[in-house]
């Protein structure tokens, strides 16, 4: 299943260790047919694949998760309340080639999901 038409990360602004960006979700998407059907919501591996697209828009080449030390699932995202959502954060990259990484998806007040962790740059 083709992951990227699930959703687009637009308006990016990058600045010194923050960054922001808006995402957009497709709720026709067929992943939401399964998950879950009459009640479509963002599966969680979704998620973690924005934060992993969006440390790589940030590294500017390939980044694999070398570990998320504090991954917490608050609310849930349903494409047709919440088509758009922002992620923010901060993030430094370490001389052992990795790069720290720490990001909120939420909109206004609502918080949905919180990541903390490490990417390896490829």
């Amino acid at each position: 299943m083709d992951l990227q038409s699930l959703f687009t990360i637009s308006e990016q602004n990058i600045r010194q260790d923050e960054f922001d960006a808006l995402i957009t979700f497709d709720p026709d998407h067929d992943i939401f047919k399964g998950h879950f059907p009459g009640q479509p919501v963002v599966p969680g591996v979704c998620l973690i694949h924005i934060v992993k697209e969006i440390a790589g828009i940030i590294a500017k080449r390939e980044v694999l998760l070398k570990d998320g030390n504090n991954i917490k699932f608050l609310n849930m995202i349903d494409p047709r309340e919440h088509p758009e959502v922002l992620c923010s954060g901060s993030f430094s990259f370490t001389e052992d080639n990795m790069l720290l990484f720490k990001a909120g998806i939420y909109l206004d007040s609502r918080v949905f999901f919180k990541f903390k962790g490490r990417f390896e740059l490829a």
